[in-house]
Parts: structure tokens; C-alpha cells; sequence
């Protein structure tokens, strides 16, 4: 857990420093900021590895009637 945590602060840290946009009058709806897209994106994929690697290995370890 603590090796995908460094991937996701070391691959978004560098978005944190893109300027941060608020919305106005003109454009009251702005996307995300790209570090936050960056962070979900890679909170969920972690997630994602994480659940697949856990039933893999479940299933690995299971007896088998054979």
C-alpha cells in the first residue's frame, strides 16, 4: 500500500503547481483542476490493482478438489 501511495504523490505532485483557475461570470463551470483529476484517477486505478491482485491470490491459495 505504501509503494502505490509514493506512485500517486510522486506522478501528481507535479500538477499541483499549474494555476488554479476559479469560476467567473464567463465560464461558471471549469473542469477539474488537472491534480485532482490526477489523483482520483490514480486513487481508483490503485484501488482497482489492489482488488484484482487480492483475488488472485486468493484464488491461488484455495484448496483444490481435484
Amino acid at each position: 500500500m505504501g509503494i502505490a501511495a509514493g506512485a500517486i504523490v510522486a506522478s501528481t505532485s507535479g500538477l499541483a503547481t499549474e494555476p488554479w483557475q476559479w469560476p467567473s461570470r464567463d465560464r461558471p463551470w471549469l473542469p477539474p483542476h488537472p491534480f485532482v483529476i490526477a489523483f482520483f484517477a490514480s486513487v481508483i486505478c490503485s484501488a482497482g490493482a489492489w482488488w484484482i491482485a487480492k483475488q488472485l491470490i486468493q484464488k491461488g491459495r484455495s484448496p483444490r478438489n481435484s
